[in-house]
């Protein structure tokens, strides 16, 4: 349990390093926002193919159609409400609870490295969104 916590909270750091990574290169910001939102995106999709996958390999398929189902909702408001501060914390909480209800180590450790790379475009999106305020 401690190796899972400790694998979850280093993926997390994703969003530090996406924070740090507007103060590297602030002025390419302005031109990468929609790389960053089409990153976001792909990793959406990736996200819910990972973990449709993982509950399938797990055959808890009531968990798969209501993951499926709430990632197939939060996918499309991330492409329509994207400022919003409070909607990265619903997603985060989306992949958690998906993190902890696959038992599989190797699934987890693909979300973990997806989640890390989540956190990139997402901390620097917080960045820019900050400045906008």
């Amino acid at each position: 349990m401690i190796n899972e916590l400790l694998m979850l909270l280093i993926s997390i750091m994703g969003i530090v390093f996406g924070y740090i990574l507007t103060f590297v290169a602030f002025e390419e910001l302005k031109d990468s926002k929609k790389y960053f939102l089409l990153m976001k995106i792909v990793l959406g999709i990736c996200f819910l193919s990972v973990i449709s996958y993982g509950f399938i390999v797990n055959q808890s398929y009531y968990l798969l159609t209501i993951f499926l189902s709430l990632g197939i909702i939060l996918l499309l408001l991330n492409l329509l409400v994207f400022k919003k501060l409070y909607f990265e914390l619903i997603n985060y909480l989306y992949f958690m609870v998906a993190y902890f209800l696959i038992s599989e180590l190797i699934i987890q450790a693909i979300l973990a490295v997806m989640i890390f790379l989540y956190g990139l475009p997402t901390g620097s999106l917080l960045k820019k969104v900050a400045y906008e305020l």
